[in-house]
């Protein structure tokens, strides 16, 4: 549903645009700018209406999708005056855990990508052939956590 929608040299200009919503306690209608407003300003607006200042712990999902990345508009993601969003929400400390989660996954890709770093090169190191004293070798230990030693 289009509101103040007025004629401009043969152009109608949207002033703003009534959604559906439903979930997590919403029912009815929530007003947002235009089509071009942001998924985080749609996350905000539907946060502010739950009551809520954390807009990072609203989820919204339209024709099946998550619209999670908050820099893309809605017309991006195909909403449009007559789509339905659902809505849910995950509590401050389930979004704190998942990020903290996801900061821990990185760091335990980081370091299997330098163990397999390490393996490639003392592998390298046992297939040279006609080794002599006068091979010198530089070496740098990490105990597991990625520490020099």
């Amino acid at each position: 549903v289009v509101h103040g929608c007025f004629a401009f040299g043969g152009a109608c200009i949207i002033m703003s645009l009534s959604l559906k919503v439903v979930g997590a306690g919403l029912k009815g209608n929530i007003e947002v700018p235009s089509i071009s407003t942001t998924v985080k300003e749609l996350k905000e607006i539907i946060a502010q209406r739950l009551g809520t200042t954390d807009a990072s712990s609203v989820n919204v999902i339209c024709g099946g999708r998550n619209l999670k990345e908050d820099n893309k508009r809605l017309e991006e993601y195909g909403v449009s005056g007559s789509s339905k969003l659902l809505v849910t929400r995950t509590s401050s400390s389930s979004t704190a855990q998942l990020h903290a989660q996801e900061k821990q996954a990185k760091v335990e890709d980081d370091r299997a990508s330098r163990v397999a770093r390490l393996k490639c090169a003392a592998e390298a190191m046992a297939r040279r052939s006609g080794r002599s004293t006068l091979d010198s070798y530089m070496l740098q230990l990490e105990d597991q956590n990625g520490n020099a030693v």
